[in-house]
């Protein structure tokens, strides 16, 4: 994880819609799994309202509605899971509305291919 040396990580998560008990689960679990993939951060963040109220250089999402979490500026990487393989009608109308208010989503398949993204982006000055 060469970008953790160079930039300050700070990962924002919702973790809304769940009753109390199961929040303090979910929540435990994301944990959990950062550190079993040691996923290397910062920060974290586990909100309750919008993730676009955390602007960002590179925003990194699995949500395939891109209005719900795309900023202008920067760089909006869809990382490919099961539940956004095949996107439904709503779901590509959605990511086609994000890439014309300047908010575009590139699919990411994987962490290597998300740091060569970003590492590219940076890289280049933009």
């Amino acid at each position: 994880w060469r970008l953790w040396d160079q930039y300050f990580i700070r990962l924002v998560t919702m973790k809304s819609g769940f009753p109390d008990p199961l929040r303090a689960y979910a929540i435990r679990n994301c944990v959990e799994w950062l550190a079993d993939n040691k996923i290397p951060y910062d920060d974290i963040a586990f909100v309750q309202g919008h993730k676009l109220d955390y602007p960002a250089d590179v925003v990194i999402d699995d949500r395939p509605e891109p209005t719900r979490w795309a900023q202008r500026r920067a760089l909006n990487l869809l990382f490919t899971q099961q539940h956004n393989v095949l996107l439904n009608e709503y779901e590509w109308d959605d990511r086609y509305r994000a890439a014309k208010e300047g908010r575009p989503a590139i699919r990411v398949d994987n962490w290597q291919e998300a740091v060569l993204r970003i590492e590219r982006r940076f890289s280049d000055g933009k």
